[in-house]
C-alpha cells in the first residue's frame, strides 16, 4: 500500500473531531519509515544497473556498486535499522538543534570530521531540493500542533536533518566502506527526498483536515532579529577557490607564504603547526585561480596595483604561499561583506569597515594568526568595534557621534603606518583605554549592582539549604499551610540574611531560628489552650520578634500584613477559646515535605527595595516570595532561543514601560540563577533566569546578537565554503 493511500485512510472532514497529537504524527510517519527505506534501496539497485541515468555517476567508487546490491539483498534488516535510527531522532533529537559550523573550530578537524561534515551537507543539500515546495506547508501546521502561532522551522521534529542523519547512521551502520559509503548517501538523499516530498504534503493534508490550521508569518511577533543582510554571503563565493578544506588549511598555517613564515619566527604568539595535509592535490587549481585573479584585477585597476604592491613586499612565492595569499584574500573580503550588509549595523558603521578592510587584507597576507588566533589583536579590535557598535539604533543616539570619533581615530592611525599584530595590539590597547574613561562610571554602577544580585544569589542559596533542616521540624506535624508557606518563604530568607552578616560565628545569629518553635506552638491550638497564660505571655514578644526578622530583608508591610492578620486571628480565637480556630485552619495538614505548597521558583528570588534600586532588577510583580523547594523545573523551557544560548557581550531588547531598550549582558551570576544588562546610558536591568525565559516566550525580550558579530561573519564564511565543498 503506498504513502499517500496509507494516509488517506486517516483523513477526516469531521470538525468535531479531536486533532491527531504530535506523538501520533510521528507514530504514523515511524509506521512508513521501514517501506521508504526499501523503496530507497531498490532504487539504488535500479541506478547501478543504469535505469536511472543521472544517478550513475555517483555509483561509479569502486565497490559502491558491489554494495548497493549487498543492501538491497539485506533491504529488509536494513529498513528496520532506518526506522530504528529515525525513532530515535524523532524522539530525542526532535527539538535539539544541530550545531553549526564554526569557523573557529574547522582548524580541529580531522579528514573524517571534515568529510563527515562535507557528507552531511551534501545529502541534506540533495533531500532539500526534492522538498523545499511543501517543506514551508509543514513547517507552519507542525508549529501550531507544538503550541506555536509563528513557523518554527529550527524545531520541527519532522525537519529534513533529523531524516538524513538517521539514514547516514544507516549506513554508517551497515557499511565498512567509507568511500562506497559517500558515494551512496547522496543518491539515496535523494531518492528518499522523493517520498518524503509525498510524506510532507500527506501529514499536512492530514493535520489540515482536522481543523489544524497553519502559523502565520504576517503581523506574528519575531522571536530573534529579523534584520535583513543575516544570510551568507553565497552568491560571490559560488565562482571563488573558497572550499572547507581548503580553509581548514589556511587555518592550521599549511598555506602560508615565505613572509607568514618570519612573521611566526619572531615569536609575537605561540602557534603550533601541525602536520601538512595533502596539499598538493589542491594545488593543480592553482592555475585557475590565478587566472581568476588576473581577470578581476583587471577589472579593477586599483585593487591590481595594491595586490602588485603585496606581492613585491613578500618577494617571490611558490604555488603554495600564492594558493594562501589568495584564500587570505578571500576569507577577508567575505568575512568584510557580512558584516558590511549585517542590518544590525549602522550605515555609518558598515562605512568604516569597508575602509579598514584594506589593512585587513595587507595584515593577513603576512600574518595567518589573524585567522587561526581569536585573540589575534587586529581580531580583537575588529569584534570590540562591531560589538560596541550595536549599542546605537541610529546616529542620534546619545554616545554615537564620540564612538564613531574613536573608530576614526583608529582609521587615521592604520593608514599611517606597516600593518602588523604589534601596530593593531598598539591601537587596541589605547582604543580600551579611551572606552575605559567614557565608561567608568558605568562601570562602577555596575560593579555595586552585580555585588548586590552576587548577595542576592548567596541569600537564596543558603536558604535552600536552611530548608532542609526545616523539613525536618514540620515533618509530620499538624501546620496551618500560611504559617508553613511563611517558614518556608520569608522567614527562611531572614536566617540566611542573618547568616551572611554574621561576623562573631553565633550559631542563631538574631536568634531567628528559635522564633520557629514558638510560632509552631503558638499555632498548635490544642496545646496553646493547655497553657493559656504562656500563649497570651509569649504572642506580644513573638510577633515582635517576626517583624525585627522581616526588616533584616527590608520586607515590605503590605506584604506580610495578610500573614499577621491571619496569624492575629488565629490567636485571638484562642485566647477566647472560641470555636473559631478551626474555621481559620481550612488547611491544618501535616507538612511532609515543601512540595506540597510550591517552591521559590527562580523568578521569584526575593530582591529587597535597596537591591532593586542598585540592580535594576525586573519583577514579574510585587509579590511575596513563595516556599522555597528543593527542586523545580520549568514549564517553558522549549524556546527557539535558550536562555543558556546568551553569553557575556550577547545583545538583547528589553521591553521596558511600552519602549524598546537596547542592553548588553555585562554580568551572570555565579550558579546562572541572575543576570545584568547594561544599556549605552549605563542603566543597568537585572532579572532572574526564569523572568528572563518568560519574557523571551512572551516577546518582552528580543535578541539582537546571541554571540558576536565577527563570530557570526566568520562562521557564514564557514558555511560558504561548505556550500562550495558541496558543489564540487
Amino acid at each position: 500500500m503506498s504513502i499517500r493511500s496509507k494516509f488517506r485512510l486517516g483523513v477526516s472532514n469531521d470538525p468535531n473531531a479531536a486533532a491527531p497529537s504530535l506523538k501520533e504524527v510521528l507514530d504514523t510517519v515511524l509506521a512508513q519509515a521501514d517501506a521508504m527505506m526499501q523503496e530507497v534501496l531498490l532504487e539504488l539497485h535500479a541506478g547501478d544497473e543504469g535505469r536511472k541515468v543521472h544517478r550513475l555517476a555517483d555509483l561509479q567508487h569502486a565497490g559502491a556498486r558491489e554494495a548497493a546490491v549487498q543492501l538491497e539483498s539485506n533491504k529488509v534488516d536494513v529498513g528496520a535499522l532506518f526506522q530504528r535510527r529515525l525513532s530515535d531522532g524523532l524522539m530525542h533529537g526532535g527539538t535539539v538543534l544541530a550545531a553549526p559550523l564554526r569557523f573557529d573550530d574547522l582548524g580541529l578537524f580531522g579528514d573524517e570530521e571534515l568529510n563527515e561534515s562535507v557528507e552531511l551537507a551534501r545529502a541534506q543539500d540533495e533531500m532539500s531540493l526534492a522538498v523545499d515546495d511543501v517543506l514551508p506547508q509543514l513547517d507552519a501546521v507542525m508549529a501550531t500542533l507544538l503550541g506555536w502561532r509563528t513557523p518554527q522551522p529550527e524545531i520541527n521534529p519532522l525537519r529534513p536533518e533529523i531524516f538524513v542523519r538517521a539514514l547516514r547512521e544507516t549506513l554508517f551502520d551497515t557499511m565498512t566502506d567509507a568511500g562506497a559509503r559517500e558515494a551512496l548517501i547522496v543518491p539515496a538523499a535523494g531518492y528518499m527526498g522523493v517520498r518524503m516530498n509525498a510524506l510532507y504534503r500527506e501529514i499536512t493534508d492530514w493535520l489540515r483536515s482536522f481543523g489544524v490550521e497553519p502559523a502565520l508569518r504576517e503581523g506574528s511577533r519575531v522571536r530573534t532579529w529579523s534584520g535583513k543582510g543575516m544570510s551568507a554571503v553565497v552568491g560571490t563565493v559560488a565562482q571563488t577557490m573558497l572550499t572547507l578544506s581548503r580553509l581548514r588549511h589556511l587555518l592550521v598555517g599549511d598555506l602560508d607564504g615565505p613572509a607568514q613564515e618570519r612573521s611566526r619566527a619572531e615569536g609575537e604568539f605561540g602557534h603550533t603547526v601541525p602536520a601538512s595535509y595533502e596539499v598538493l592535490q589542491q594545488l593543480k587549481q592553482v592555475e585557475t585561480v590565478l587566472q581568476r585573479i588576473e581577470r578581476r584585477s583587471r577589472a579593477d585597476p586599483s585593487k591590481a596595483a595594491a595586490r602588485g604592491a603585496l606581492s613585491a613586499a613578500a618577494g617571490e612565492a611558490s604555488p603554495q604561499a600564492s594558493l594562501g595569499r589568495q584564500l587570505a584574500e578571500e576569507v577577508v573580503r567575505l568575512m568584510f561583506e557580512n558584516l558590511v550588509r549585517d542590518a544590525r549595523l549602522l550605515p555609518a558603521v558598515g562605512a568604516r569597515l569597508r575602509a579598514m578592510e584594506p589593512h585587513l587584507q595587507a595584515l593577513a597576507q603576512v600574518d595567518s594568526r589573524f585567522f587561526s588566533n581569536r585573540q589575534h589583536p587586529a581580531r580583537q579590535l575588529l569584534d570590540r568595534i562591531t560589538q560596541r557598535s550595536l549599542a546605537y539604533q541610529s546616529d542620534a543616539d546619545a554616545g554615537c557621534s564620540e564612538f564613531l570619533q574613536s573608530v576614526d581615530e583608529v582609521l587615521a592611525k592604520l593608514g599611517a603606518h606597516e600593518q602588523s599584530a604589534a601596530r593593531f595590539a598598539e591601537l587596541l590597547a589605547e582604543l580600551d583605554q579611551a572606552w575605559a574613561e567614557q565608561d567608568e562610571a558605568a562601570h562602577r554602577r555596575g560593579a555595586e549592582a552585580a555585588q548586590a544580585l552576587l548577595h542576592v544569589e548567596q541569600r537564596n542559596l543558603l536558604a535552600q539549604r536552611l530548608a532542609e533542616a526545616l523539613e525536618d521540624r514540620l515533618r509530620q506535624r499538624e501546620v496551618a499551610s500560611f504559617v508553613a508557606d511563611f517558614l518556608r518563604g520569608p522567614w527562611l530568607l531572614v536566617m540566611a540574611e542573618s547568616r551572611l552578616r554574621n561576623v562573631e560565628g553565633l550559631a542563631d545569629p538574631g536568634g531567628h531560628e528559635a522564633v520557629i518553635e514558638d510560632l509552631l506552638w503558638t499555632v498548635r491550638t490544642q496545646r496553646a489552650r493547655q497553657n493559656l497564660r504562656r500563649l497570651a505571655a509569649l504572642i506580644p514578644g513573638l510577633l515582635q520578634r517576626l517583624r525585627d526578622g522581616l526588616a533584616v530583608i527590608e520586607y515590605p508591610e503590605p506584604l506580610s500584613s495578610q500573614f499577621f492578620t491571619q496569624l492575629g486571628a488565629l490567636h485571638d480565637a484562642v485566647l477566647e477559646q472560641r470555636g473559631g480556630a478551626s474555621a481559620l485552619l481550612d488547611n491544618l495538614v501535616p507538612q511532609d515535605s515543601a512540595a506540597e505548597t510550591g517552591g521559590l521558583a527562580d523568578d521569584e528570588l526575593w530582591v529587597g527595595p535597596r537591591e532593586t534600586g542598585e540592580s535594576g532588577f525586573i519583577q514579574r510583580q510585587a509579590q511575596r516570595p513563595a516556599a522555597l523547594a528543593q527542586a523545580g523545573g520549568s514549564s517553558e523551557e522549549s524556546q527557539t532561543f535558550q536562555v543558556s544560548d546568551l553569553r557575556i557581550g550577547s545583545w538583547i531588547e528589553l521591553r521596558i514601560k511600552e519602549q524598546w531598550v537596547r542592553a548588553q549582558m555585562t554580568w551572570a551570576s555565579p550558579h546562572g540563577t541572575l543576570f545584568m544588562f547594561t544599556s549605552a546610558s549605563g542603566s543597568a536591568h537585572s532579572m532572574s533566569k526564569r523572568t528572563m525565559e518568560r519574557l523571551l516566550g512572551e516577546g518582552g525580550i528580543r535578541i539582537v546578537a546571541g554571540s558576536h558579530l565577527l563570530d557570526q561573519a566568520l562562521d557564514r564564511v564557514a558555511d560558504a565554503a561548505l556550500k562550495n565543498s558541496i558543489k564540487r
